[in-house]
């Protein structure tokens, strides 16, 4: 076949393919190629129906057909083809940073590939395209000592027991043409990353093993990233599709030691399966479950809440336990929800409650995360109905679910946790996501309980690592008041209004034990069978004083119990008739008036670290009078 180009017959023989030479006896006319820069230029025939043939070309002008983007093939008889010269594809060129980069971080991945991952505009590769070439670059620098307080918050609240050992801001950068270089925060698949652990930061005990993870910080969430060590070049490598801060960790476990007394080596350990349990409090139905049966709880991705009913999440209760009982397993669950009317809600732990009860308020979000030593090996997910919007997409590890400024109900929730990496059924119960997203938030900001408010976009919600003391009076004429939580007044101001019961509890403890309170009660007096021994108490949760009988509250006792007494002081004070607010007493010193026939009718409970204090101005209330027990 033949095809004219310019003034040039191309011809070959039918049904030859590969590489062809052009059989005619011109080569392309010299005039065509003044301009011809083989190291900047190609040659193409673009083809009628798009496809494009280049040409190799020697410096006597004779040309071979070459390839098209497709693979070699040569264009059907007949067709028309286009002489052009255009200029040769840019190149990509990963620059070696290592000497700059603290760790002597470097990118571990082939052009081709990283090419594919860099998500690049239309308009960006037309430019390659069009011969100008892209670089590519990591940039770490050690920011151990100015890492910002919520990026330290974030990390912490993700080591379990790791010992963090420097931060880094690892940034992917690229640059196209002599444009300015660009910051590439996400890209389209996950590189591989290799830094040099430094020396301070090598195992030299030979009784422990040490395995390093990096813990990742990135849109507001923290994810830990298992590493592999690499002990002849004392290297670390992860991958990661994200780039920000991370904070490089480690875990020294004890070798095994054998009867002889020579170490051993120490026993890897295995990720048993998780189940992950839980119940939601509906509108007009109530709690699904019985609370002290797990068993009755919803599991492992089955929907708690309802489909069809419009009905209202309004609290939620979680936990995740091994599926073999008897596994050795440091794992725990904590999560927030954002409440009607109160925002964002103080972080709750292992089978607390998070939302309300009794207050017809709805849930409209909700973010959990794994916690513990074992929580690098394991992914959690979930996903919520949201009113208006039906299925969202699945979130994981701590970013948010539901809606936000929007005030829509959440409707029912699927939670799972799966290994590691490890992928699961995204469509469970024959559900199916109507949107992508898991979380739709409007512009703007939410309130948190006890902090300053959040971006809807992304929220952060403080105190991940801290237990909240939580409590409810039952006020005159009122009945009960809403939770309030970590120095909150609960009971009322200025109205003459009489406390007559209470509940309290502790919420996202990291430590055993609990709080116990009695109180002195109208005709009663003190509750407890005996005032020196808080066994006798009331404790977590359970009223103390009266409901329904009006009688007033008096005094109150509150005092911590376990681990927890051994690294928490409980601090109360209260708000009494005639006297208004008293200091603050702690630890099971009564706070209140006796023999004064006064009535209680406000409290504030705190819990401060051992040692330390509020002051006698909290949360907007100054005391009156510094005693916190006035006796006759």
């Amino acid at each position: 076949g033949s095809w004219t180009v310019g003034d040039v017959i191309v011809s070959a023989p039918e049904g030859m393919s590969g590489v062809v030479p052009i059989l005619d006896t011109e080569p392309i006319p010299t005039e065509m190629l003044e301009n011809f820069d083989s190291e900047t230029m190609d040659i193409t025939l673009t083809v009628s129906d798009g496809s494009v043939i280049y040409l190799e070309i020697d410096e006597n002008g004779n040309t071979t057909l070459a390839s098209t983007r497709d693979g070699v093939k040569l264009p059907p008889y007949g067709a028309t083809l286009t002489f052009a010269v255009v200029a040769k594809p840019g190149n990509m060129e990963i620059v070696d940073k290592t000497e700059e980069n603290a760790c002597d971080t470097v990118l571990e991945e082939a052009s081709d590939v990283l090419f594919e991952k860099l998500e690049l505009s239309a308009a960006e590769v037309a430019r390659i395209e069009n011969g100008e070439n892209i670089q590519v670059w990591i940039e770490a620098t050690d920011i151990s000592a100015s890492v910002s307080q919520t990026d330290k918050n974030l990390i912490d609240s993700k080591k379990g027991n790791a010992t963090i050992g420097m931060c880094l801001d690892i940034d992917l950068l690229k640059q196209i043409g002599s444009d300015s270089p660009v910051n590439i925060t996400e890209t389209n698949g996950a590189m591989t990353i290799t830094l040099k652990v430094p020396s301070s930061l090598m195992n030299s005990n030979s009784s422990v093993t040490r395995t390093y993870q990096m813990i990742r910080v990135h849109s507001g969430v923290a994810t830990v990233i298992p590493c592999t060590y690499n002990a002849a070049n004392q290297t670390i490598s992860f991958e990661t599709d994200q780039f920000s801060t991370y904070a490089l960790a480690y875990v020294d476990q004890q070798n095994n030691t054998g009867s002889s007394g020579n170490t051993g080596t120490a026993t890897p350990f295995v990720p048993p399966t998780v189940n992950v349990s839980y119940r939601t409090h509906i509108e007009r139905i109530g709690w699904e479950g019985t609370a002290d049966n797990i068993s009755t709880w919803k599991q492992n991705g089955a929907m708690s809440g309802t489909s069809g009913r419009s009905l209202r999440l309004e609290g939620i209760n979680i936990v995740v336990a091994p599926a073999t009982a008897g596994e050795n397993l440091d794992l725990g669950i904590q999560y927030t929800t954002h409440c009607e009317s109160y925002g964002w809600l103080p972080w709750s732990a292992d089978g607390d409650m998070s939302g309300t009860q009794g207050e017809s308020k709805r849930l409209e979000s909700i973010k959990l995360q794994l916690t513990g030593e074992h929580a690098q090996y394991y992914d959690v997910y979930y996903r919520v109905h949201a009113e208006s919007y039906g299925w969202l997409g699945w979130a994981s590890n701590g970013a948010p679910a539901g809606t936000a400024g929007y005030s829509k109900r959440l409707e029912g929730i699927q939670i799972v946790v799966v290994k590691k990496g490890e992928d699961f059924n995204h469509n469970m119960e024959g559900i199916t996501s109507k949107r992508s997203e898991p979380f739709v938030p409007k512009t703007g900001k939410s309130p948190i309980v006890n902090y300053p408010s959040t971006s809807n976009e992304n929220p952060i919600v403080p105190g991940e690592d801290t237990p909240n003391v939580v409590y409810r009076t039952h006020v005159e004429k009122y009945g009960w008041q809403a939770w309030k939580y970590n120095g909150q007044m609960s009971g009322t101001s200025g109205e003459s209004k009489r406390l007559e019961g209470i509940e309290i509890k502790l919420t996202n403890k990291d430590y055993e034990g609990g709080i116990a309170y009695t109180t002195h009660v109208e005709k009663y007096a003190w509750q407890g069978t005996d005032l020196n021994n808080p066994a006798t108490w009331r404790q977590n949760g359970a009223m103390a004083g009266t409901s329904g009988e009006s009688k007033r509250l008096e005094a109150i006792c509150i005092t911590l119990t376990g681990e927890m007494a051994e690294h928490y002081d409980v601090y109360y004070r209260v708000h009494a008739e005639s006297y208004g607010w008293l200091g603050w007493a702690s630890n099971g010193a009564p706070a209140g008036t006796a023999g004064h026939s006064k009535r209680l009718e406000g409290i504030q409970i705190v819990l401060v670290k051992k040692g330390e204090t509020p002051s006698a101005t909290y949360a907007g209330i100054v005391s009156k009078d510094s005693r916190a027990y006035i006796q006759r």
